[in-house]
């Protein structure tokens, strides 16, 4: 265990587990990832009937599938544990269509780990409300030179 500082590696027929990964080594395929879920996980998620923002569920999805995708290595094993993930979230009350949609659009994504730089893009200009006082000119003055000071 972790704990213990007890680390070991099994043989190549059985999958190792550390956090939510599970692994192994194949001469064949070298590193097999699946995803680790535990005996006591009740794989139950957010209801659909549930009172929340309607963008919430199609991100539910969305997340658990591309958290799969991140750790499965194998687009064959991958396309199997998005379809059992499905049938969890249609047990809670998801629109099969939504979920579909979601899951075609992850397996089309590339399995890309690594960080991905952001372009460089100008900071946003600082904004301000107030109600008018004598001090509103000056205070716009400094403002501009804040965001003039911020885009350089």
């Amino acid at each position: 265990s972790i704990k213990d500082g007890d680390w070991q590696i099994n043989d190549g027929n059985s999958f190792s587990v550390f956090l939510d990964v599970q692994f192994r080594f194949c001469d064949s395929e070298g590193l097999i990832t699946d995803v680790n879920i535990k005996k006591t996980d009740a794989r139950a998620y957010l209801h659909f009937d549930s009172y929340h923002p309607a963008h919430t569920f199609p991100s539910i999805v969305y997340s658990q599938m591309l958290r799969y995708q991140r750790i499965i290595n194998s687009t064959t094993l991958l396309d199997c544990r998005l379809k059992e993930l499905s049938n969890y979230f249609i047990a809670s009350g998801y629109p099969k269509t939504m979920i579909n949609k979601i899951r075609e659009d992850v397996m089309k994504r590339k399995r890309i780990l690594r960080y991905k730089e952001k372009e460089n893009k100008a900071p946003f200009n600082v904004t301000w409300v107030t109600t008018y006082t004598p001090a509103t000119n000056l205070i716009q003055e400094t403002i501009d030179k804040a965001n003039n000071a911020l885009k350089l």
